[in-house]
């Protein structure tokens, strides 16, 4: 991924960083993160989240470059930060200060973390007429002091600043990109799909569940109306039975058969009275 970092050198030229890393290693970190209930917003590298910390903190100016150098356990980061984002990124092992027997060479140490701070600021020096390299962070919690020692009795016109781990760091940085809205989130990101993407994959996802949530609604109120109906309809109907007059007793059932043999009888007898008086007449 890539993203911009400001005003280029001409009018017809733009600043970017681009990032790269090997895609099953972004995939699987995510399938875990995934697998634990996290959603992933974005996947950047942590001195990308370190450089965002430096600017919020007002620990590094934007409009100055900084050179990093932090320690990890697998050996050295060096970055600088260009505009407010990051411009370079050098990462050295610690296998490269080894002399041999697998020890570490004090000599050897300091003639290349020497070596590669005068490559890294001469190479920025050469691209950036314009700005040189005249702060330098060191972050870490072991060596701190040694690799001070070195830098200034090699540049003396570098200003070294140790910082404080407990405020800079790359969860602090990872956090501040946490508070920019998902809509307007242009920085680097390493999983398949940018902040923008998965931003708006999220709201598609969101629209339609809460639309199905809305139709199941409906459907389970009309459900519910249709079986109450029933439910009620079918109470009606046992009280009409129950109250029926003509049921309540032996005796009215007994009254109900008399009274249809005398309609009975009285509609046989209409016809013969008729017959009787066409006779007569």
């Amino acid at each position: 991924d890539w993203q911009k970092l400001g005003g280029g050198q001409g009018e017809d030229q733009i600043d970017m960083v681009g990032a790269f890393v090997p895609k099953d290693v972004v995939d699987g970190l995510i399938e875990v993160l995934q697998e634990g209930g996290f959603s992933v917003a974005a996947v950047e590298f942590s001195t990308l989240s370190i450089v965002r910390a430096a600017t919020w903190s007002k620990l590094a100016k934007p409009e100055v470059p900084n050179l990093f150098v932090e320690l990890v356990p697998e050996g050295l980061n060096f970055f600088v930060s260009h505009l407010g984002g990051l411009y370079f990124h050098h990462f050295i092992s610690w296998g490269n200060f080894e002399d041999g027997s697998k020890t570490i060479s004090i000599e050897k140490f300091r003639e290349q973390i020497a070596d590669e701070i005068r490559k890294i600021t001469n190479f920025y020096s050469s691209n950036f007429k314009t700005g040189e390299v005249k702060n330098l962070f060191v972050i870490g919690s072991n060596y701190v002091s040694e690799i001070t020692k070195i830098i200034n009795e090699n540049f003396p016109g570098i200003t070294v600043t140790t910082a404080d781990q407990n405020k800079l760091n790359p969860a602090i940085g990872a956090a501040l990109r946490g508070r920019i809205p998902r809509s307007e989130d242009l920085n680097i990101s390493l999983a398949d799909l940018s902040a923008i993407e998965i931003f708006n994959k999220g709201e598609i996802a969101n629209f339609t569940s809460i639309w199905r949530n809305i139709l199941f609604a409906i459907f389970g109120f009309m459900l519910f109306v249709f079986l109450s109906s029933a439910l009620m309809l079918q109470k009606l109907g046992g009280q009409v039975l129950a109250e029926d007059p003509f049921k309540q007793s032996a005796e009215m059932s007994a009254e109900l058969l008399t009274l249809q043999d005398r309609a009975m009888e009285f509609n046989n007898l209409v016809p013969l009275i008729g017959s009787l008086r066409s006779e007569s007449a």
